[in-house]
């Protein structure tokens, strides 16, 4: 009902301003088109013709009866095989915000991105960590999906970074992963990583690398940037300790990180590839890319993309 009502205050504001404004019809038909494609996700989430969902709901079952001990967690996961899932709340909340942007181009730009986040193709893939975390859980019963066999698996860390299953908090100057309570089983498995080394040590991540970095909203964008900024130096002194030499991923600008249409500008993954070396100055000067990973590495086939 609440986007509705926005939907409708947008319709609004072209009946008043669409002569001074050329974007606002632009605004108020993309809307629309989102809202549709929400409401197309939620049914697909009741009816079961989301592939990703349907094979998250059956891990999740299996493991129920196999490792029962993870009962909890489990139940927790599987919120997000209905209509409470994470990202599409996020969605609904994104676009009911869409009157609040000041600039009309802005607007514009946060749009083609929510079109995109919730394509049906691109929202199914969002289940892929998910299904790797309840595959760790299964103790080998479960393969998980679209990663190499000498991968390992940990359950929860290719949660860490994805705003539905916490927050980075402050921490002797640094940011420390701390999971919302459903979740917080997680941090009885593996210690609570820092912001500074899970740059260097970490697995990839649908949820972070690829679905948030190309098509997040711009206070999420914001709060990596600002957090990264926060963790600079941090970083940079951890790569000296470990004599490594600074990775991709201690980039950072002093531009904003933007969001863009079709996902394709300022995204984080595009901010990092600036070498280190430029310090505080640095800023992006390289064209997008799918991956977010230091090295040869490709990504371009991973989450069924």
């Amino acid at each position: 009902m609440i986007i509705r009502n926005a939907i409708l205050g947008l319709f609004a504001l072209v009946l008043l301003g669409g002569c001074s404004d050329p974007n606002a019809p632009i605004i108020a038909n993309e809307s629309k088109i989102v809202q549709l494609q929400i409401d197309g996700l939620k049914q697909g989430l009741s009816a079961g013709t989301l592939v990703n969902a349907v094979i998250l709901k059956s891990y999740i079952d299996k493991t129920m009866v196999s490792n029962p001990e993870y009962k909890d967690i489990l139940s927790s996961l599987a919120v997000q095989y209905t209509a409470k899932n994470g990202n599409l709340v996020s969605l609904e909340k994104r676009l009911a915000n869409i009157g609040d942007v000041k600039q009309s181009s802005d607007a514009v730009a946060d749009l083609e991105n929510l079109k995109l986040a919730s394509s049906k193709d691109i929202f199914n893939q969002t289940f892929m960590d998910e299904i790797n975390t309840v595959a760790a859980l299964s103790n080998g019963a479960l393969q998980p999906l679209n990663l190499s066999e000498n991968e390992p698996v940990v359950a929860g860390q290719n949660l860490v970074g994805n705003p539905t299953y916490g927050r980075w908090q402050s921490s002797s100057g640094g940011s420390f992963w701390a999971w919302y309570g459903q979740y917080a089983f997680f941090s009885s498995l593996f210690r609570p990583p820092f912001y500074n080394s899970w740059y260097y040590n970490r697995p990839w991540s649908y949820g972070y690398d690829r679905y948030n970095n190309n098509y997040g909203s711009r206070s999420w964008k914001n709060s990596e940037t600002q957090t990264l900024d926060k963790n600079y130096k941090k970083v940079r002194e951890y790569g000296k300790v470990n004599n490594k030499k600074p990775s991709a991923y201690a980039t950072r600008t002093n531009g904003k990180v933007k969001a863009t249409a079709t996902g394709k500008g300022s995204s984080l993954s595009s901010v990092r590839k600036t070498t280190a070396k430029l310090g505080p100055s640095a800023r992006k000067s390289s064209p997008y890319s799918s991956s977010s990973r230091s090295g040869n590495r490709s990504r371009s086939s991973r989450g069924g993309k």
